[in-house]
């Protein structure tokens, strides 16, 4: 069922986006052409929109972009649209430029054997081809500014949406007149809610922004605890994931060298000439006592 309704939704996206790109494409072409400008024009730049929506949405099915990315780093709203405000147009140019090549390829594959009929000889049919070549090219070529505003919109759009929706939850106080422990109870309670991880991780990324800007005052109510009822479950949260890492890392060494002391004395108490491998890859050649009596 799942699978039925993914592929529902990728065949609407793909259809949604050829019938909306080639009715883009017709408006900013009839916007752009003269009063005398023809049909043959207006069916061109149609085919050229649905040619750039079919690109545009096999790349967002290919690279799931129907999912939502958390950014690696957290940063403010205006910096995240300044970072993707450029990807988007370069984005836009270059499915503008395969949406050209591609319309172009596929006028001059379906339709060359009928405008080579038309040659009596060599030169005539080298002649025909290169004419029809350039015009075709040339017309691909004037439709890049309309596709360049039509896929620009949509990966913009698309941007903005992902900003939106994956924006840093800010566990906000519900009263203030309770003291700084009650005010930041929603935050204490969520960074220590393992049961539910979501939940747990916007608390620590809402605690990073407490901590680098403030979070709108809320770290100022941090610290004007002076019992330390709020501030110190905070820090020892914050602490937590470190002191967890870290005694991961002791447990392991541990064991590594534990190991290492078995095996080199196995191998002493074996009596015998060899070599001993360590945990760490170091091989120590051990001699038995008979050897070093001999000697």
């Amino acid at each position: 069922a799942a699978e039925a309704k993914d592929a529902i939704a990728h065949l609407t996206a793909f259809a949604a986006h050829v019938v909306s790109g080639a009715a883009s494409c017709v408006a900013l072409r009839r916007g752009a052409v003269v009063v005398g400008g023809t049909s043959e024009g207006l069916v061109h730049a149609a085919r050229f929109g649905a040619v750039l929506g079919a690109l545009v949405a096999a790349h967002f099915a290919g690279t799931g972009a129907r999912n939502c990315a958390f950014p690696a780093a957290a940063r403010p709203r205006w910096m995240r649209v300044k970072r993707c405000a450029p990807a988007a147009a370069w984005r836009g140019l270059w499915f503008s430029l395969a949406a050209a090549a591609t319309h172009a390829g596929l006028r001059v594959a379906l339709t060359l054997r009928g405008e080579m009929a038309t040659a009596d000889g060599v030169f005539s049919l080298v002649r025909v081809v290169f004419d029809f070549w350039f015009r075709e090219v040339s017309d691909a070529v004037r439709m890049v500014p309309c596709g360049f505003a039509c896929a620009g919109g949509w990966l913009a759009a698309r941007a903005a949406a992902n900003v939106v929706l994956t924006e840093r939850y800010a566990f906000l106080p519900q009263s203030l007149a309770d003291g700084p422990v009650s005010a930041s109870a929603p935050l204490l309670a969520s960074l220590v809610a393992a049961e539910t991880p979501f939940a747990q991780h916007a608390a620590y990324r809402d605690l990073c922004a407490v901590c680098e800007d403030g979070g709108g005052g809320r770290r100022a109510l941090l610290l004007a605890d002076k019992r330390g009822d709020a501030y110190a479950p905070a820090m020892a949260a914050a602490l937590a994931p470190v002191i967890a890492v870290t005694c991961a890392m002791r447990a392991a060494l541990n064991a590594a060298e534990r190991a290492d002391r078995g095996i080199v004395g196995g191998a002493w108490k074996s009596g015998s000439n060899k070599l001993a491998t360590t945990g760490g890859g170091v091989k120590l050649r051990v001699a038995s006592s008979r050897a070093t009596g001999a000697a």
